[in-house]
């Protein structure tokens, strides 16, 4: 879609990923099978340490690859702000404060932690409270972000100034519309896209509907006009547009008219 509308002469913003997963490097992802950690913190750390971007949710690491609401929203804001030089941290214990003693293991499992990640944790970082740090600041040693065929929604697509937001119309090709992700348009993970998907062809469709009405709703100068039940015939043996006093006056359309044609 985004390639005929540049065709068409608009102009359309490159595609990226926007709510995609990384690729992972750390040995603590590898060979894990749809794994959930159902609370997190991912940060977003540019060249110069700082913290371009926080988000929470869950990370779901599969075969070395993250994904889940926090990756998503992570890498939809990494795409809108041109981010290429960064590292990526999550804190997965959100709800444990640093310092705290005990049992790893159990405390592991309390924080719902998947068992085959646990045992990698373990393994890696054995006691606590040092592990509980490592936790809290977990690198994630992405190596790319996934493709954007893979991305459940991508970010960029055609410039909304030359869209008509009333109506979703093209302002540079007539009978043109757009909708969804055709548009620069994105939101994060958690319904907003399919939202914004319908709204905007629901648009679309009341404003195609109101010109096709608009179209059939004038008269048709070329097509024939019958004055009623028995029309007249004239001389030349064609029929009559009067109608007879006992008759109401009626104007049929030709089916033949480019209106109907289209159906």
């Amino acid at each position: 879609g985004q390639r005929m509308a540049q065709e068409l002469g608009h102009n359309v913003t490159t595609l990226k990923p926007g709510l995609a997963g990384f690729d992972t490097a750390s040995t603590l992802f590898q060979n894990l099978k749809e794994a959930n950690i159902e609370e997190t913190i991912v940060r977003i750390v540019d060249g110069n340490g700082a913290i371009v971007v926080e988000t929470q949710g869950n990370i779901l690491c599969s075969n070395g690859i993250l994904r889940g609401t926090a990756i998503f929203d992570a890498v939809r804001q990494i795409a809108h702000k041109n981010i290429s030089d960064f590292t990526a941290v999550a804190d997965i214990l959100p709800a444990v404060k640093p310092g705290t003693q005990g049992n790893l293991a159990a405390l592991l499992a309390k924080c719902d932690i998947p068992q085959d990640l646990a045992r990698n944790i373990l393994a890696r970082y054995g006691k606590m409270p040092a592990a509980i740090a490592k936790l809290k600041e977990l690198p994630l040693e992405v190596t790319s972000i996934r493709p954007v065929k893979e991305a459940i929604v991508t970010a960029g697509g055609v410039a909304l100034q030359e869209i008509e937001p009333a109506t979703m119309a093209s302002r540079k090709e007539d009978g043109l519309f757009f909708a969804g992700e055709l548009m620069d348009i994105d939101g994060p993970t958690g319904g907003y896209n399919l939202h914004a998907a319908f709204a905007t062809a629901r648009l679309a469709i009341a404003e195609i509907t109101r010109r096709i009405k608009g179209k059939q709703s004038k008269p048709n100068q070329s097509a024939p006009r019958f004055g009623g039940h028995n029309p007249k015939p004239n001389p030349s043996g064609s029929r009559s547009g009067t109608h007879t006093q006992d008759s109401p006056k009626r104007r049929y359309s030709d089916p033949r008219s480019s209106v109907w044609r289209g159906k």
